[in-house]
């Protein structure tokens, strides 16, 4: 793939009614933009500390990293420092659910996980999952994100 068409192609992801993006493009964007991604979602306050993480969801260490460990949670590293999102605090829809699609989607690293999560999908109507889970489409959200760990 050329650059002219990886970028075609990446400036599509977010568009509602196109299709998920492929695994490749996923990989070019995680090569080309990672740092700056990272670094955006810890400025915007949309990535806790693990202490801070812990305090609000009034949890020991020990039961965060039991979640991270179980795959209901995932973490995501900004200049080796680890931090989580703050999607887990998010009382407009159910956390447990939250937590099983996180299970379903095992062992892709953090950064996956959230872009799965917070990204439209043509097969949630261009909802994105958080979206969907927030409109109590909880059904559909494992049935795509089975599809997209299945690719």
């Amino acid at each position: 793939m050329t650059g002219k068409q990886r970028k075609r192609k990446v400036g599509h992801i977010a568009g509602v009614g196109l299709p998920d993006p492929s695994p490749e493009v996923l990989e070019w964007l995680r090569e080309n933009t990672d740092a700056q991604w990272r670094q955006s979602l810890l400025q915007a306050g949309e990535l806790l500390s693990e202490r801070a993480i812990c305090a609000a969801m009034n949890i020991s260490k020990a039961e965060l990293i039991r979640r991270v460990t179980l795959g209901a949670m995932f973490s995501i590293t900004v200049d080796d420092v680890t931090f989580y999102p703050g999607i887990f605090l998010d009382r407009t829809f159910s956390q447990s659910k939250l937590r099983e699609v996180c299970r379903i989607l095992g062992v892709m690293d953090g950064a996956g996980k959230w872009f799965f999560l917070m990204q439209p999908r043509v097969s949630l109507g261009g909802l994105s999952p958080i979206a969907a889970l927030r409109l109590g489409r909880y059904g559909d959200v494992r049935r795509s994100a089975r599809a997209y760990v299945e690719r």
